[in-house]
């Protein structure tokens, strides 16, 4: 079942088209991973799901409910977007209150134990009181997905997120998506992690969309790649 579905969608920033004329559609449980080089449109495709961008052309829609400003609020109930920047995710004077925050606006009961059962599976428990300046990037990246997980989205939308960590916390970071239920939109250049959690991939270039298929079809091709300014994984597949 169509879950998410972009018709002919355009978006200019600044008389600059960022997106020109993509068609798409995600279904429910899909892994996808979003690649391209840097301003293919990557980000803008996430923040057009969520209404953090609009004026766009053509139709988009979540749940066959158009992505319009009357529909936001159900729309962030369905979709949680962790940022690259994800210290902008990360502003209450402690962790436990940052991932509690989400839960008190959206009116969730047992807000404590569902603070805790989170922290619990991202294995976070022993940084709930700490205020995020004094977080390494592993544990602010962890923190602000629990941020996410919290609200019980349908979706995660992750933006770079391995971006700038260390190959530990990469690792465990890694896992963790990997073992998540939920429809996972990725945008990354680390493309040895979309071969092992993505389903699919969709190359950007240009604001079009240039190639759709599995991450072997398009990540060990080497026309598709070094064509759209990319290069092949790193490991061997």
């Amino acid at each position: 079942m169509s879950f998410i579905k972009f018709q002919n969608v355009s978006f200019s920033y600044e008389n600059n088209v960022i997106l020109d004329n993509i068609s798409f559609e995600i279904n429910q449980g899909e892994s996808l991973c979003l690649i391209g080089s840097n301003g293919a449109g990557k980000s803008t495709l996430l923040q057009l799901m969520t209404g953090l961008l609009g004026n766009y052309t053509g139709s988009i829609t979540i749940e066959n409910m158009p992505v319009v400003k009357k529909n936001y609020n159900k729309i962030r109930t369905l979709l949680g977007f962790v940022f690259q920047d994800f210290d902008s995710q990360l502003f209450m004077p402690t962790v436990k209150q940052d991932i509690a925050f989400g839960l008190e606006n959206f009116g969730f009961d047992n807000i404590d134990q569902r603070v805790n059962d989170i922290a619990k599976m991202l294995n976070i428990t022993d940084i709930l009181n700490k205020p995020a300046f004094k977080l390494s990037g592993g544990e602010k990246k962890l923190a602000s997905l629990g941020t996410i997980l919290a609200i019980e989205p349908k979706c995660i939308l992750l933006d770079e997120p391995t971006t700038g960590l260390d190959p530990r916390n990469r690792k465990v970071l890694i896992n963790i998506i990997k073992n998540l239920d939920k429809t996972k939109i990725i945008t990354t250049h680390d493309l040895d992690m979309a071969m092992e959690i993505c389903q699919r991939v969709i190359v950007l270039s240009n604001g079009k969309i240039v190639a759709d298929g599995s991450p072997h079809d398009i990540l060990l091709n080497e026309d598709i790649m070094l064509n759209n300014g990319l290069e092949l994984p790193l490991g061997k597949y």
